[in-house]
């Protein structure tokens, strides 16, 4: 591998206030993390959607997998976002680490490691990351998604990043990292099913989300390889001159796609994307519309912040970990249009009977996410002018009696609006051979 230096913002520079400086901030990212790893992870190391506030959790058998039961996303399921929960509070988790090098911490970072590895093993299709494991422990849904695969990419090559893995162990993690990259390359960067009727999501198309997953993709793979090809696809991508390559410079700066004032934790994933590649991209032209892409959505998402003033802690009490009292309705579903048909009416059912679910996804979930956006879009006014609205809403919520794991984003926010280290301060650089 090439020596590389490369630049990961760790915290925002210049901050007229220390998140950490505050001990009430400081408490609640330990009330977050106690909580998540008090309740949310699994045995196989990969984290629940939602979970009682005793760690209650009717876990989908292999048989109701088999059946696509409540439908074949494993959406409203408690298994429904391994991938991508573990992939993205693998980002905090590392930072953590970062600046507290205890046992704890590392095994921390090792555990969430493993529930990734374990989600790309038990699918029988290459390029495909499970949403989480029934309870047999192998059985999975047979649809993914992009937002399971980026944060798998994400979390990978974050955990590179960090001191953790041995050279067996980082040699590892680039296999599987690079192995998966090259088998989504090869299908045309179409993320298939365990049965190829089930696709869902394909990150060639030039829309917001597939720009800003694809172009992270290629980064990444520059980054940590001594292949060309990688960066000379990711220049031609947003080849001015090529009409596609127009389009897909227009999409990414305007954020057109999907509202992060209404989808922040969408969003949030191609943000990071960007507030990486950002200061490390050498084509003023190409930076140039990084930094409009990052403080466009951090424009649009900023107002959501307000959104923690509607959470009621009452409509939380109001939880079954149950899912299956959603259904009926359940039918067979031969085709992802299907199975997002069926999980359509069975959402409306689910959010009768938990109410605590839904309310917590938008009212914890959305908030968090969209000040997490504007914490990472280099904007240091923009990030000053929320910050008191930001402290508001970590401060909000009780994590305690909160059930929907999202809340795990408190912690990206708040190690990203702050220094992990004395030594990290501002950009953080270190070199890797």
């Amino acid at each position: 591998m090439k020596t590389l230096r490369y630049f990961i913002v760790l915290s925002v520079i210049g901050f007229s206030t220390s998140v950490f400086a505050d001990d009430s901030i400081r408490e609640k990212a330990e009330q977050v993390n106690r909580n998540i790893w008090g309740r949310f992870i699994s045995s196989d190391n990969t984290m629940f959607d939602y979970v009682g506030t005793n760690g209650e959790v009717s876990i989908p058998t292999a048989e109701e997998c088999e059946k696509c039961m409540p439908n074949a996303l494993g959406w409203w399921s408690p298994i429904e976002n391994g991938g991508y929960f573990g992939g993205i509070y693998l980002i905090s988790q590392c930072m953590r680490y970062e600046n507290a090098k205890t046992p704890e911490n590392k095994e921390k970072v090792k555990r969430l490691i493993q529930g990734l590895y374990k989600l790309q093993d038990v699918g029988n299709t290459p390029g495909f990351i499970a949403r989480g494991v029934s309870a047999d422990g192998k059985t999975t849904y047979p649809i993914s998604s992009a937002d399971q695969t980026m944060p798998f990419i994400i979390g990978l090559w974050r955990y590179l990043k960090t001191d953790i893995p041995n050279e067996k162990e980082r040699a590892e993690c680039q296999e599987r990292l690079f192995r998966h990259v090259e088998t989504i390359k090869k299908n045309d960067w179409i993320l298939y099913g365990t049965r190829k009727e089930y696709v869902n999501d394909s990150l060639s198309k030039p829309v917001y989300l597939s720009i800003a997953h694809i172009l992270f993709v290629l980064w990444i793979m520059d980054d940590l390889t001594d292949d060309p090809s990688w960066r000379n696809l990711f220049v031609k991508l947003l080849d001015p001159n090529d009409p596609v390559g127009a389009v897909r410079r227009k999409n990414l700066v305007a954020c057109n796609q999907v509202s992060p004032a209404g989808a922040a934790w969408i969003v949030s994933t191609c943000q990071y994307g960007l507030y990486v590649m950002y200061p490390n991209e050498p084509d003023p032209e190409l930076k140039q519309i990084f930094k409009d892409s990052l403080e466009n959505t951090a424009r649009m998402a900023v107002k959501s912040i307000e959104g923690y003033k509607n959470y009621n802690p009452e409509i939380s009490k109001n939880f079954t970990p149950d899912w299956r009292k959603m259904m009926p309705p359940h039918r067979e579903q031969k085709t992802t249009d299907e199975a997002r048909q069926l999980a359509g009416e069975q959402v409306r059912i689910w959010n009768r009977i938990c109410p605590a679910w839904g309310h917590e996804k938008n009212q914890i979930m959305q908030p968090i996410c969209a000040a997490w956006i504007v914490a990472l879009s280099h904007d240091k006014n923009l990030i000053d002018s929320a910050l008191p609205e930001i402290k508001n809403a970590i401060l909000k919520y009780d994590y305690d009696i909160v059930h929907y794991a999202a809340f795990f984003y408190v912690e990206n926010l708040i190690y990203t609006l702050n220094a992990v280290q004395e030594n990290q301060k501002g950009v953080s650089a270190k070199a890797v051979e």
